[in-house]
């Protein structure tokens, strides 16, 4: 099942549907252990960053704070997430 999960995950990062993604990976803490689960998790780090930065050009602040919020979830405080934090706040 967890498997599924993860596939169904990374099918909706690369369908760029980012949200649905980290909901799926959220919902399921034990796909984080897994090393495929860590590969997707700093893809979806890097695009919650990317995304972040596009909502804070467009003067979206809550948005961008969220996205900045749900990559260091997954991902930590690494230097990009706390870059876009800084940047937003």
């Amino acid at each position: 099942m967890l498997i599924l999960t993860l596939r169904q995950a990374e099918t909706a990062l690369a369908d760029r549907r980012i949200d649905h993604a980290y909901d799926l990976l959220h919902a399921n803490v034990q796909l984080m252990g897994l090393p495929r689960g860590q590969r997707l998790i700093d893809k979806l780090v890097n695009a919650f960053v990317a995304r972040g930065r596009e909502h804070l050009k467009a003067g979206r602040t809550d948005e961008a704070l969220n996205d900045c919020d749900r990559a260091r979830k997954l991902g930590g405080n690494l230097p990009a997430v706390a870059k876009l934090r800084e940047q937003v706040t």
